[in-house]
């Protein structure tokens, strides 16, 4: 749950986040009353995302979460996703995988 709280309000709230985020950038430095301290490290591969892509992001994420894919096709639109055929319900279960 940590890691996802961590992750989260980097990309959501901060903005700036670790683009690599993989088990060998992350520490267990102990356990304190019972819980694990983490240490996060290498982030040299550090991206930014604008308030408006994350508020796109966030828009797509409760669309996912509410299953409704007329929200999710325009997110990824609103995104800037494209391909050929711009068929929707690839795009929905694009966006669901």
């Amino acid at each position: 749950d940590d890691l996802l709280h961590i992750h989260g309000h980097q990309v959501l709230v901060d903005g700036v986040f670790n683009g690599d985020p993989h088990p060998g950038n992350i520490l267990l430095l102990g356990v304190e009353k019972g819980k694990p301290q983490l240490g996060l490290i290498d982030y040299g591969q550090v991206k930014t995302i604008s308030k408006e892509e994350r508020l796109v992001f966030c828009r797509l994420i409760l669309a996912l979460a509410d299953d409704d894919k007329d929200g999710v096709v325009k997110a990824l639109k609103e995104a800037g996703y494209k391909s050929q055929k711009m068929d929707e319900d690839i795009m929905y279960t694009y966006a669901r995988v």
